[in-house]
């Protein structure tokens, strides 16, 4: 590599590496320019990387929850945070739809809230599928994806050693859609409790 190559690399680094930060920082990207959606004309936001505990997770989905103006589709292991299900809640009550798959084992959970939002008309489908477990961990907002380890508990909230990432891409979201789908082919919807009876 050139001597001035080099130099050039060496002030890029100096000059940027305190506005983008070491998670965010893109190597010969100019100031101010992520790539472009290949479905939309605006820059993609990059990607953000959150980690528990030290970095307030499940705070960071209650803000993405009430920030949301459109639709909330999720596909969840476990479900015990109350905190998180009176968000859901609170979305409802403002006229955001909400479409939740879970495995049939975390529904019949002692502490699970998806009887709660299904109690409240949120649509619960529990997964049918004839090996394994429903054991994705993802929502879809009109404008993420949000996705990772964690599980919407109080223990992945406060103890274990989890990792969530939000993705701004629409070609990503578009694919976790299409997952999304696929899932609730295999998932019949609850329609009363205890779980006794799915369509």
């Amino acid at each position: 590599m050139k001597l001035s190559s080099i130099f050039a690399i060496s002030i890029f680094f100096s000059s940027n590496a305190q506005q983008f930060g070491k998670t965010h920082f893109i190597v010969g990207l100019e100031k101010n320019k992520y790539p472009k959606d290949k479905q939309n004309s605006s820059p993609c936001k990059p990607p953000e990387a959150l980690f528990s505990c030290q970095d307030n997770v499940q705070q960071a989905l209650i803000k993405a929850i009430n920030n949301e103006t459109k639709q909330i589709e999720i596909a969840i292991f476990n479900f015990t945070s109350k905190e998180i299900a009176q968000a859901l809640l609170k979305a409802k009550r403002r006229g955001i739809d909400i479409l939740i798959i879970t495995d049939e084992s975390s529904a019949k959970e002692k502490y699970s809230k998806i009887p709660l939002l299904f109690n409240r008309g949120i649509p619960i489908y529990i997964f049918q599928g004839k090996s394994g477990r429903m054991h994705h961990k993802f929502a879809i907002f009109s404008d993420k994806i949000w996705t990772g380890s964690f599980n919407f508990t109080k223990s992945a909230h406060t103890i274990n050693q989890e990792n969530v990432v939000i993705i701004y891409e629409t070609n990503i979201k578009n694919k976790y859609k299409s997952q999304f789908e696929k899932l609730r082919n295999k998932s019949g919807r609850l329609k009363q409790l205890p779980i006794i009876e799915i369509e």
